[in-house]
Formats: C-alpha cells, sequence, structure tokens
C-alpha cells in the first residue's frame, strides 16, 4: 500500500499528470506539424459547398488539429 501512495506522490510532483491528458486536445499556441492537413481542412472551410470531415482512430489528434485550424477564424 506505501509503495502505491509513494508512486503517486512521485508522479504528482513530477507534473506528468497535467503534462499530457488524452481527453482534452493540446492548446493552438503548443501544436506543431501538419501543414498539409491543416491548409486542406481550412481550404475545405473558406470554399463553397464543401464540408470537413475528420475521422481516425481514438487519440490520432483530431481534436487538437480541429482546435488548431479553429484559431485561425
Amino acid at each position: 500500500m506505501d509503495t502505491i501512495i509513494e508512486a503517486q506522490r512521485r508522479i504528482e510532483k513530477s507534473g506528468i499528470n497535467v503534462a499530457f491528458d488524452p481527453s482534452h486536445p493540446i492548446s493552438p499556441d503548443l501544436f506543431c506539424g501538419r501543414q498539409e492537413q491543416t491548409k486542406q481542412i481550412i481550404n475545405g472551410i473558406i470554399s463553397l459547398k464543401q464540408h470537413v470531415v475528420l475521422y481516425g482512430d481514438r487519440g490520432v489528434g483530431k481534436s487538437s488539429l480541429a482546435q488548431y485550424c479553429g484559431s485561425f477564424f
């Protein structure tokens, strides 16, 4: 029991538990990469009669990409 509590204390002290949270998108100021996908999404948003659909496996960055592209508008 003491080892579990000590491990939890070390995790909290390190700050790793707040560094990454897969249930929330990363903030736009920390997002980098995926320039081609960003360009395609923005072009789709500003084009008439087009829609943008993001799909993929869980945890690959769909929400982060959408939030990042939304920061341009």
